[in-house]
């Protein structure tokens, strides 16, 4: 069994695989030590490692994959990868970026892709249909978009997301709702 592990700012996602069947999953918050602590909840053993972290990786979760024998690999520029990078400065490009067109070039070799990685912040990547990484675009994320509005303003609200944005809002809450939804999905469809 493989380990992997997205170590992102908000959420950490742990996920088990047989080959390329997932087995297993879970995503808790980043801050949750102890929740990350008991993955996976039954005793499994894995031969392999991979963490990639947009931050440092916790001290304490190294230890308890070396305590299993296991050398983990942790992903970052100098890592080999499925695809020619020409970032220009390849030290500064996030681990979760170079993740997501790892794996785009794994699930959809000898294509154009667009990466949308939609986070704490949203990242757009693109490769070629030669395997080059050509660079992207990094912008706000939705929880961010929301939380500007209020700490940047003198009296706008905190509000969270809805599941249906409108496009007129009636009132500041689905002003700021459908300004920030709406202005979200408009990005992701340009």
């Amino acid at each position: 069994m493989n380990l992997v592990i997205d170590i992102g700012n908000t959420r950490t996602k742990m996920a088990l695989f047989t080959g390329r069947e997932l087995s297993f999953q879970t995503a808790e918050p980043t801050n949750e030590k102890k929740k990350l602590l008991s993955f996976p909840e039954q005793k499994v053993e894995f031969t392999k490692c991979i963490i990639s972290s947009v931050s440092h990786i916790p001290k304490w979760l190294l230890r308890k994959i070396k305590k299993s024998g296991i050398n983990p690999l942790i992903l970052d520029h100098k890592t080999r990868l499925p695809f020619r990078n020409s970032y220009h400065s390849k030290e500064s490009l996030g681990y979760d970026r170079i993740a997501a067109i790892a794996g785009a070039c794994q699930l959809f070799p000898g294509k154009n892709v667009l990466v949308i990685d939609a986070g704490t912040a949203i990242t757009y990547d693109l490769k070629t249909d030669h395997e080059e990484y050509l660079g992207g675009t990094i912008s706000p994320g939705l929880s961010m978009r929301f939380r500007a509005l209020h700490e940047y303003t003198s009296r706008l609200p905190l509000i969270e997301p809805e599941t249906h944005a409108g496009i007129l809002g009636l009132n500041t809450g689905e002003a700021i709702i459908y300004g920030v939804q709406n202005g979200f999905a408009f990005e992701m469809e340009s």
